[in-house]
């Protein structure tokens, strides 16, 4: 995130409609973090977050962005903010 014009910006990956759920992953960012840095074929685009402060590290893993291409549970019609929500 920067700040340009006294407004924060920042990159986003997916426009806001193509999201469908949202899953708060503060409290775990850490492990987040761990399970990213497993991935060693991809860790080379990955190297220079290793020395970013914990705020910055937090911003980036602190939530988890996904797209459903089909939800049973509400038609995409409402972000969701768990995965597994009406499953049984």
């Amino acid at each position: 995130m920067c700040e340009v014009d006294g407004e924060t910006r920042q990159a986003v990956p997916w426009p806001e409609w193509a999201i469908t759920t949202v899953v708060d992953t503060g409290g775990v960012w850490p492990a987040v973090w761990r399970a990213v840095s497993c991935h060693k074929s991809q860790m080379a685009i990955y190297k220079k977050l290793e020395g970013l402060s914990d705020a910055h590290q937090r911003s980036l893993w602190g939530t988890q962005e996904f797209y459903r291409a089909f939800s049973v549970v509400n038609g995409g019609r409402a972000q969701e903010s768990d995965l597994f929500a009406g499953l049984r």
